[in-house]
C-alpha cells in the first residue's frame, strides 16, 4: 500500500519553478495528501524514501506560495536525504538558500557558494549551466541587500553593489546563451534583469535601471502568454518599475502600476495578508511620500505594516516591519496639518458624508498613527476633533456603536486633559485680566468640545444599549442605561441649547429601550421645546420630532402623531435641497403610518394619502412601498365590484394594480383583467351585444398575454385566461357579424380559429 500511494503522488506531483504556479486548485489538494502521507510515514524506516515528496513540496511553497518557513521546511529534509558534492546536492542548495531568501533580510550566500562548489567543474551542459547561473543570481542578491547595511562606508557600499552587478550580468550572459534552445530559460533571464535593475537603481542609474525593468516585465509577458499563466515574481518586477518611475517623477504612471500589481496579486494569492502584498503597499506610500501626500502615504504604509504584523512573529528584530514603520514615523509630522485640508465630517450635515467617505482610509490611518505620535497638548487638541469626527461618522452613518466609542474616548481624554491645563492657567492669572481673557476664550471652545464629545458619548452608549437589548445582555443593559443617565443629567444643564436638547434626546431614546413610553414621549416634548422656543430648529430638530411622532402613534396619541406629522411635512416643504435623504426617510414613516391607519380604519383617505407619502419618499426605484400600497388598494376595489358589480370599482382597481406591477409576474392585472371579461361576458348573453363580446375578447387577451409568460405560480390563472379568451373568440365567431372596430390582430386571430383544429392543449392556435 506504502509503495502504491508513494508512486503515485511521485507521478502526480512532477513539477518545478516553472510550471507549479499555472497547476490551479487540484494541486493544492494533492499537496494536502502528500503532507497526510509524510506525516503517517515520516519517522519510520520508509522516511528516505520521501525524499522526491519532499522536493516537490518545498517547490509547491517556495515558487507557489511563497511562503519561507514551509518552503524551507520541506526542501531542507529534501536536502538531507541528497548525496553531497552531487549535482542533487546543489540542487537541494538552491531551493533551499532560494527558500531563506524569501526573507528580505536575509545575507547569507552560504548555501549558493555550496551549491556552485558541488557542480562538476567545466560541465557545459544545460542543467549545470542553468544551476550556476541560479547560484550566482542569489549570490547577487546578498551582495546587493549588503550594501544597504548602515554601518557600510560609500566605498563598501559602491564595492557590494558593483559587485552584485557583475553578478547579475553575468548570469544574464548565460541565460541568454540557452534562451534560444530552452524557450523556459526566460522566466530565469526575467528574474536576472529586474535584480540588475534593482542593482542599478542603487547606484541611481535610472535610465539604465528602467531599461533592465523594462525587459524583464517584457520577457515576463513573453512567459505568461507562453505558459497562458500568471507568475506571482512579475509583481515584484511590477513593484520596481514603479519605483523607478517615481523616482523619475512619473508618479500617475508609478502608482497605476502598483496598484494593477495588488490587484493582480490579491487575485493569484486570494487573500490580502502577503508578504509580496505588503512590499507593494509599502511601495505605493513612498509614491504617495515622494509626491508630499502625506496622508495617502501613511495610509499605504498602515496598510502594509498590518500586514506585515501578522506574518513576522518576531517583530522586534524584523528589518522588513521595521523599514516600514520607519516609513510612519518620517512621515507623522506632516499629517497633522494635511489633516485640516481633507473633507471634515459634520454629524448633522448630510453634504458632508460622502467627501469625507472617499477620504476615509486615509483619515483613519492618519489619526491611528498621530494617536501614538509625540503631540504638544495644542497638537492633541487638534487631533481630538478629528477623532470626534470619526466617532461621530461610525455614530450617525455606519451605526457602528463600538469604533465610534473608540475614537470618542480618545477625542474626550486629549480635550479633557487640555481643559483642565488652560482651566487653571486662566485661574492662576485672575488678576491680570489681559492675561486670563485669551485663557478663558480657549476653555470656553474646549468646554464646548467636551460637551459635545460627551453627548455624543451618550448615543453611542444608548446604541449599544438597544444592540444589549436584542442580546438579552442585562449587564451591559445595566451599564450603558447607568452611562447615558450620568452623562445626560449632567448636558441637560448646559446653557447652550442645542447640547441640552440633543441631551434630552439621547434620553428620551434611552426611557424608550428601556419600555418607559410615556416618559420618553415626554422627554422629547421637553427637547422640542428648547429647539422651537429657540430658534434652533434644523434637521436634527426634525429627525428627534419624526421619532417623537413614531411614539405618539405607538402610544395611541394619534391626532398629536398626525398633527406632527402634518408640521414635519410642511418643515420638509421648505427644503428645496432635492439630494437631502431626511425627507424621504420621514415621508417612507410617514406612509408606513397612514398604512396602518387604513389597515384599522379602512378609510381609503389614508390609503390615498400614504401614496403620496410614498411616493414623496420613493427616489430609489427599487422603493417597494408604493407598489404595496397599489396592490392594497386594488386588491380592496376588486372586493367593492364583487360586492357591488359596479364597473367603475373594477377599473379602478386595474389601475392601481398595474402600478403596482414593478414586478412582471405580479398576477393581480391578469387577474382583473380575467374578472373583468367574465363580466363583460355575462353583458353579452344577457343583451346579446355585439361590443360587449368584442370588449370581452380584449380582456381576455389582456389576462392571457400578462399570464403565458410563464406557468409557475400563477399556472391557474394562465389556464382560466386562455380558456376564457378561447370562449369569447368562439362565441364571437358564431355571432357571425364581423365588426370594424376589432383590432387587426384579432381579426386575424378568428380567421384562425374558424380554420384551424384544437390543439391537444384545447387551445386554438
Amino acid at each position: 500500500m506504502f509503495r502504491k500511494q508513494l508512486e503515485i503522488l511521485e507521478n502526480v506531483l512532477q513539477f518545478d519553478k516553472t510550471n507549479v504556479h499555472i497547476k490551479g486548485d487540484e494541486v493544492a489538494r494533492q499537496i494536502d495528501e502528500a503532507i497526510v502521507f509524510i506525516n503517517t510515514i515520516e519517522n519510520s524506516a520508509s522516511a528516505p524514501e520521501l525524499k522526491t515528496i519532499y522536493k516537490q513540496v518545498g517547490i509547491y511553497y517556495l515558487f507557489h506560495k511563497r511562503d519561507k518557513d514551509l518552503a524551507s521546511h520541506y526542501l531542507e529534509k529534501f536536502k538531507s536525504l541528497t548525496t553531497a558534492q552531487t549535482a542533487e546536492f546543489a540542487e537541494a542548495c538552491n531551493l533551499v538558500g532560494a527558500a531563506y531568501i524569501i526573507d528580505g533580510g536575509y545575507q547569507d550566500d552560504t548555501l549558493f557558494k555550496a551549491a556552485i562548489d558541488a557542480y562538476p567543474t567545466h560541465d557545459e551542459t544545460r542543467e549545470t549551466q542553468l544551476g550556476i547561473a541560479y547560484a550566482m543570481r542569489y549570490i547577487g542578491l546578498v551582495q546587493h541587500r549588503k550594501s544597504f547595511a548602515n554601518e557600510n562606508t560609500p566605498a563598501q557600499i559602491a564595492e557590494f553593489s558593483s559587485n552584485a552587478q557583475y553578478a547579475f550580468e553575468t548570469v544574464i550572459e548565460i541565460q541568454q546563451r540557452l534562451q534560444e534552445n530552452f524557450p523556459t530559460v526566460n522566466l530565469d533571464l526575467a528574474e536576472s534583469f529586474h535584480l540588475l535593475g534593482v542593482t542599478l537603481t542603487r547606484q541611481n542609474k535610472l535610465a539604465e535601471a528602467k531599461a533592465a525593468l523594462e525587459e524583464a516585465a517584457r520577457l515576463w509577458d513573453v512567459f505568461c502568454n507562453d505558459t497562458h499563466s500568471v507568475h506571482p515574481i512579475k509583481f515584484i518586477t511590477m513593484q520596481s518599475l514603479g519605483n523607478i518611475l517615481m523616482r523619475l517623477g512619473q508618479h500617475k504612471d508609478a502608482l497605476a502600476l502598483l496598484r494593477d500589481a495588488y490587484q493582480q496579486q490579491v487575485t493569484y494569492y486570494e487573500t490580502e495578508e502577503h508578504a509580496d502584498i505588503a512590499k507593494t503597499w509599502h511601495f505605493i506610500g513612498d509614491i504617495h511620500k515622494n509626491a508630499a501626500e502625506y496622508t495617502l502615504a501613511n495610509a499605504a504604509y498602515r496598510k502594509a505594516l498590518t500586514i506585515k504584523e501578522k506574518l513576522y512573529q518576531d517583530q522586534a528584530a524584523s528589518p522588513i516591519l521595521k523599514a516600514t514603520q520607519d516609513a510612519i514615523t518620517e512621515v507623522s509630522p506632516k499629517l497633522l496639518p494635511e489633516l485640516a485640508t481633507l473633507p471634515q465630517f459634520n454629524w448633522n450635515d448630510y453634504k458632508t458624508i460622502k467627501p469625507y467617505e472617499a477620504k476615509l482610509g486615509e483619515i483613519e490611518a492618519a489619526i491611528k498613527t498621530l494617536a501614538t505620535s509625540p503631540l504638544t497638548k495644542e497638537e492633541n487638541c487638534i487631533l481630538a476633533e478629528h477623532q470626534t469626527q470619526l466617532g461621530t461618522y461610525y455614530n450617525h452613518v455606519k451605526r457602528d456603536p463600538e469604533r465610534a466609542w473608540e475614537h470618542l474616548n480618545l477625542a474626550g481624554f486629549n480635550i479633557a486633559i487640555t481643559f483642565q491645563e488652560k482651566l487653571n492657567a486662566s485661574i492662576y492669572t485672575l488678576s491680570n485680566a489681559a492675561a486670563a481673557q485669551p485663557l478663558r476664550e480657549q476653555t470656553d471652545k474646549l468646554d464646548y468640545m467636551l460637551a459635545w464629545n460627551h453627548n455624543h458619548h451618550a448615543f453611542t452608549y444608548q446604541q449599544q444599549l438597544a444592540a444589549a437589548k436584542k442580546t438579552k445582555n442585562s449587564a451591559k443593559i445595566k451599564h450603558c442605561q447607568s452611562q447615558i443617565a450620568m452623562i445626560t443629567e449632567h448636558l441637560i444643564k448646559n446653557k447652550d441649547i442645542k447640547i441640552a436638547a440633543f441631551a434630552y434626546c439621547v434620553k428620551a431614546l434611552m426611557q424608550y429601550e428601556m419600555g418607559e413610553l410615556n416618559e420618553a414621549i415626554a422627554t422629547y416634548k421637553t427637547a422640542l421645546d428648547m429647539y422651537e422656543k429657540n430658534n434652533a430648529c434644523d434637521d436634527q430638530y426634525a429627525r428627534a420630532k419624526n421619532r417623537w411622532a413614531m411614539m405618539l402613534a405607538e402610544n395611541k396619541q394619534t391626532a398629536e402623531a398626525e398633527q406632527a406629522f402634518t408640521e414635519l411635512e410642511k418643515y420638509w416643504a421648505e427644503d428645496k435641497d432635492t439630494n437631502n435623504p431626511y425627507p424621504a426617510r420621514f415621508f417612507a414613516v410617514y406612509g408606513e403610518h397612514l398604512l396602518k391607519r387604513y389597515e384599522e380604519t379602512k378609510e381609503l383617505d389614508h390609503l390615498e394619502n400614504a401614496v403620496r407619502k410614498f411616493r414623496a419618499a420613493d427616489k430609489d426605484t427599487n422603493n417597494p412601498y408604493p407598489a404595496r400600497f397599489f396592490a392594497v388598494y386594488g386588491e380592496h376595489l376588486l372586493k367593492r365590484y364583487e360586492e357591488t358589480k359596479e364597473l367603475d370599482h373594477l377599473e379602478n382597481a386595474v389601475r392601481k394594480f398595474r402600478a403596482a406591477d414593478k414586478d412582471t409576474n405580479n398576477p393581480y392585472p391578469a387577474r382583473f383583467f380575467a374578472v373583468y371579461g367574465e363580466h363583460l361576458l355575462k353583458r353579452y348573453e344577457e343583451t346579446k351585444e355585439l361590443d360587449h363580446l368584442e370588449n370581452a375578447v380584449r380582456k381576455f387577451r389582456a389576462a392571457h398575454q400578462i399570464l403565458c409568460i410563464t406557468d409557475g405560480e400563477n399556472a391557474g390563472y394562465t389556464k382560466v385566461a386562455k380558456q376564457k379568451l378561447q370562449d369569447a373568440m368562439d362565441a364571437y365567431s358564431r355571432a357571425n357579424k364581423p365588426s370594424s372596430s376589432l383590432l387587426p390582430v384579432e381579426r386575424k386571430e378568428l380567421e384562425a380559429l374558424q380554420l384551424a383544429p384544437a390543439t391537444s392543449s384545447g387551445l386554438r392556435q
